[in-house]
């Protein structure tokens, strides 16, 4: 209990120093409502010319802003910064005589610190949606399903955090995880339908996709497709595996970590 403390601590001293920059907030909010709009209108001559649609409009305009607010703007693909930056530097050395765990300490400051900005467009673009496309079909919608998709949405950033600490702890064997970064990042900002939605894909791929980490990334953002609810069980099974897989994987390399800085007089 005196852990769980101690790490909601960090959040909430993450999300003050977050609180003290308004002007940050503000830009972000007009690049998101930009972009926002951009791809509305992009979609909007798409639909035009073409007859055959998977999601209605709406809804894939819904879909498309609420994959940017939760990849882009919640930010759990920026892990890989404060680690790559703290190996650089050789602070993460002193995790080992810490009592906290250094990697949810970084977990930690990286949510206290988009919190805010992940709360203020889960307010604003509903708003925006509402005047550019107006309300999604939410027919398909129960109240099961919206637990369902809440369960997603932890086991979802889960999976990530510890996919991308795993990418920012390559460091501790290469120059630039950076380089590792953008591939893993493209491949999830494709996999996921941040700007081509799911429902959109070849079949082929969609399956792919289902085998994959990123489709329980992905998983949360689809609760306005309607289509998401044909992949259910497996979606549910393969979020499991990779939520406890990734954790592993991230146990694994951190433990590997551990032996190179003790080797190296960490």
């Amino acid at each position: 209990m005196n852990q769980i403390k101690a790490y909601w601590r960090v959040f909430a001293a993450a999300a003050r120093e977050d609180r003290a920059n308004p002007k940050r907030l503000i830009s972000a909010t007009i690049q998101a409502v930009c972009r926002v709009f951009l791809v509305v209108e992009i979609y909007r001559i798409a639909y035009a010319v073409s007859g055959n649609h998977t999601l209605p409009f709406a809804n894939a305009m819904w879909t498309i802003a609420l994959c940017f607010v939760f990849f882009l703007n919640l930010g759990i693909r920026n892990m890989y910064i404060p680690v790559e930056i703290e190996i650089k530097t050789g602070t993460v050395e002193t995790s080992l005589i810490n009592p906290l765990d250094w990697r949810l300490v970084k977990f930690a400051q990286l949510l206290g610190k988009s919190s805010l900005e992940f709360l203020v467009q889960l307010i604003i673009m509903p708003l925006v949606l509402l005047i550019m496309v107006g309300p999604p079909n939410i027919a398909h919608l129960t109240p099961g399903l919206g637990l369902l998709f809440f369960a997603f949405a932890i086991m979802s950033v889960v999976t990530a955090a510890a996919l991308f600490m795993t990418v920012g702890l390559a460091a501790f064997w290469l120059n630039d995880a950076k380089s590792v970064f953008r591939i893993v990042d493209k491949m999830g900002l494709i996999c996921c339908g941040t700007f081509v939605p799911i429902a959109f894909l070849p079949d082929v791929m969609q399956q792919i996709i289902r085998f994959t980490p990123f489709a329980i990334y992905a998983a949360p953002t689809r609760i306005f497709d309607p289509t998401a609810l044909n992949t259910l069980t497996p979606t549910i099974i393969s979020g499991v595996i990779w939520t406890l897989g990734m954790i592993a994987i991230c146990e694994f390399v951190w433990r590997r970590a551990n032996k190179k800085m003790e080797v190296n007089g960490g």
